[in-house]
């Protein structure tokens, strides 16, 4: 221990430092798994001031669920794997081996027929009604409005619209292509298509919330594109205004 003061250097910390380090490393990583604790998520943010909204503890909590399912999946392919290789050094039996090959078949062509029919059920469930309208014909509509992309502006035929009834909007560019999306007054985008030259594109919604809509490019269209908005009104059905 002399020999390293005498070189400027730190002696090694003592026993009873290293034991109060640990101490305090343990009760960190108790108080982080602690934390974890679902009742702890439901009041996320009290602390500090804020309190957790209850579409927040519902986030939370779901992927709390989400994680758990992975690490489920994740262990169940650990043990496969684990399964494999000890299996793997083990002499075989013609006819275990044989079975084993039946087996393995039959269920991969269950798994392919499960999957199949899965995604043709989620397919239909997410597709139903279909969401792109006819483009070829009159979409009988109670409201058109007619809409043309440029850089940077919107031309809107009609800036007053009425809720509770069919809006066809007609999107069509003069220049290049632009995103053609509608936000609500609350910040969500309702339905978007593409403004491109040469073609129209038709979608169909129809506004169920009063209120001020906006219009944005969601494509990059050169240097002012982030300024390339416009808005219209929506009004209650009674209201013809």
């Amino acid at each position: 221990m002399a020999a390293i003061r005498r070189n400027g250097l730190t002696p090694r910390p003592s026993g009873r430092l290293f034991r109060s380090g640990l101490r305090a490393g343990i009760a960190a990583s108790r108080h982080f798994h602690a934390s974890l604790d679902l009742d702890t998520f439901t009041k996320v943010g009290v602390d500090d001031g804020h309190v957790a909204l209850p579409g927040e503890r519902t986030t939370m909590v779901l992927q709390n669920v989400i994680w758990a399912i992975t690490l489920a999946g994740m262990g169940l392919v650990a043990l496969g794997f684990i399964y494999a290789i000890t299996q793997a050094g083990k002499p075989a039996d013609t006819a275990e081996a044989e079975r084993a090959h039946r087996t393995s078949m039959t269920l991969r062509r269950a798994l392919f027929v499960a999957l199949l029919l899965l995604g043709i059920g989620i397919a239909w469930a997410s597709l139903r009604p279909f969401p792109i309208p006819l483009q070829h014909g009159p979409l009988q509509a109670a409201q058109v409005v007619e809409v043309v992309g440029h850089q940077w502006t919107w031309d809107v035929s009609q800036t007053h619209l009425r809720a509770g009834e069919p809006v066809e909007f007609r999107v069509t560019a003069s220049d290049v292509n632009h995103g053609f999306a509608i936000y609500a007054p609350d910040g969500r985008i309702v339905i978007q298509t593409q403004a491109m030259p040469g073609f129209t594109n038709k979608i169909l919604y129809t506004f169920h919330t009063p209120g001020t809509y906006k219009i944005m490019c969601l494509e990059y269209c050169g240097v002012a594109h982030n300024g390339m908005t416009a808005e219209f009104d929506v009004a209650a059905r009674e209201d013809k205004s």
